[in-house]
């Protein structure tokens, strides 16, 4: 079912998998892969996933290369190793999302029951102990009926009655002809559980057989002294190339192939997963932020701030330009800020999502979508809602009050975007904070700065059309421009206004303004493309 052939994959210079090769084979069969810290588990149930990409090596599912695919996934069923989900989501709507993007027959109602989830489903899973987390994680990875089990530390946070369960549901899953591969530290788990053992230490199987095997061949009577008689000692030459037969069937589940995404039945999956599965991520990634404590602080603040601006001035006008400079400069920041701290606090919950059978554009454009969407709500409510409870259609300002919006929007869109693309391409944390308040500084001190400087060395000579073009390098004073030039207070700016003014003020200059914007919001959703098709998580 699962053929690996010379697989190498090296993090920097690092290598953690060199050349390893194993097949997997017999239905109705539990391996467990083991090995210390650092040896390459993860990293080797990540390929076969395709979270991993491999530098050298192939990997087959089912007579089939993984390269490139990712329908394959329909076919396997994943535990991670860590139960992180969205915080604000409750448990029922989690199962419901899993349940929209693979769609299918589930069975997660038995599930939990059997471990006693029924009081918890409208719960908030960020309310939750660890090991409830893990009940649920558990249920998300039994619910469907897929030939492959993998599982990364199953065991992590249980109680001693969930345990016995999961035990026995492995074992049932196993009778029912599963091919079960499992990653743990629990070794009397492992005693109790597994048909066969591949041990890898440094990126190289050091051993696979089954237990007796192994113990035989240390000299030791526990599977426990035996494994740590290898870490202790030194390597010694064992068998552990178990060449099984290439030849495999499975009687339950017949030569149900996972198929090519662009053939022919496989474009109807392509066309339906590109445009459901994004939809539904989007979905539900908007549902988790709206409900987040820091979104609803950042809608009342702008709710607030508009409030008390109306009440004190009666002119339209200035409360506009009042909240331009805080639309301009913390529209950006918290996008930047907010954008950051989601892609790394989603991390774990990304990659529960790449397990499943959508394609990875689907995943990071609905998560970045939803994201941005959500701040932009903010905006639109905490701002709109008093200006059209104080009678905006009425007044002459509509249209400097909509392009207001717009702008707020579409600078939550694009600052959104490139904090989560820098988070992508940065695994370190602080360095990716760091960037991403670098990235916002620069647009919107550094930038001008720059500007000035520029404009006084070469101020004998007419830079007005340069200092226009620049502008449209930079988001944050394109949209200032923008705001002021409908404000008609051009004027004050002198001839650089005047230049503005007969480009920026008419309609063109204006749809042009609007398109460039729109360019930078599609810049950092087409870096997200191209980031998240070549990176390892």
């Amino acid at each position: 079912m699962i053929a690996i052939e010379q697989l190498h994959k090296a993090y920097g210079k690092l290598p953690v998998l060199k050349g390893i090769s194993l097949e997997f084979n017999a239905p109705g069969r539990i391996t467990a892969i083991l090995g210390p810290n650092g040896s390459g588990k993860t990293t080797l149930m990540k390929a076969i996933l395709g979270m991993v990409l491999p530098d050298q090596g192939k990997i087959m599912v089912e007579g089939k290369s993984i390269k490139g695919q990712w329908v394959y996934r329909n076919r396997i069923d994943y535990l991670p190793q860590i139960a992180r989900f969205p915080e604000n989501l409750r448990v029922r709507e989690l199962i419901a999302f899993i349940h929209d993007l693979r769609q299918g027959e589930t069975r997660e109602a038995a599930l939990i029951r059997l471990f006693g989830l029924d009081a918890h489903l409208d719960k908030r899973l960020g309310n939750l102990s660890g090991g409830t987390k893990q009940k649920v994680n558990l249920v998300l990875a039994f619910m469907y009926d897929s030939p492959i089990l993998i599982l990364d530390e199953p065991t992590s946070g249980l109680d001693p009655i969930a345990m016995i369960r999961l035990k026995e549901l492995i074992q049932a899953e196993k009778k029912r002809g599963k091919l079960i591969l499992i990653t743990t530290h629990i070794i009397n788990f492992v005693e109790e559980m597994a048909d066969e053992i591949v041990f890898l230490l440094e990126g190289n199987i050091y051993f696979r057989g089954s237990q007796d095997e192994l113990k035989t061949r240390v000299g030791e009577t526990s599977l426990e002294r035996a494994i740590a008689s290898i870490l202790g000692a030194e390597k010694v030459e064992l068998n552990g190339k178990a060449h099984l037969s290439s030849q495999y069937g499975d009687a339950r589940y017949g030569d149900a192939k996972y198929g090519d995404a662009r053939g022919v039945w496989g474009r109807q999956v392509w066309r339906h997963y590109k445009r459901i599965a994004m939809n539904k991520i989007f979905q539900y990634t908007l549902f988790d932020l709206i409900r987040s404590r820091w979104t609803l602080f950042y809608l009342g603040f702008f709710l607030l701030l508009t409030i008390v601006l109306l009440a004190f001035s009666g002119d339209v006008s200035k409360v506009i330009i009042s909240l331009m400079n805080v639309v301009l400069i913390l529209c950006p920041l918290i996008a930047t800020m907010f954008g950051v701290m989601y892609a790394y606090n989603s991390r774990e919950f990304t990659e529960l999502l790449l397990a499943q059978p959508i394609p990875r554009t689907s995943i990071f454009w609905g998560q970045y979508f939803g994201l941005g969407v959500s701040l932009s709500l903010s905006i639109l409510i905490g701002i709109g809602g008093p200006f059209l409870f104080y009678g905006l259609f009425a007044s002459s300002e509509i249209w400097n009050f909509f392009i207001l919006i717009v702008i707020g929007v579409l600078l939550s869109l694009i600052f959104s975007g490139l904090a989560f693309l820098i988070a992508l391409r940065n695994e370190n944390r602080i360095k990716g904070f760091g960037l991403a308040i670098l990235t916002w500084l620069f647009f919107a001190v550094i930038y001008d700065g720059l500007m000035l400087l520029l404009m006084v060395i070469f101020r004998e000579y007419p830079l007005e059309p340069l200092a226009l073009s620049l502008s449209l390098f930079n988001p944050i004073d394109l949209s200032r421009i923008l705001i002021l030039l409908k404000l008609d207070i051009s004027a004050l700016m002198g001839y650089t206004g005047a230049v503005f003014q007969k480009f920026l003020g008419t309609g063109l200059g204006i749809s042009i303004a609007l398109f460039v914007l729109l360019g930078w919001v599609g810049l950092p959703a087409f870096a997200i493309r191209q980031v998240a098709g070549r990176k390892d998580f």
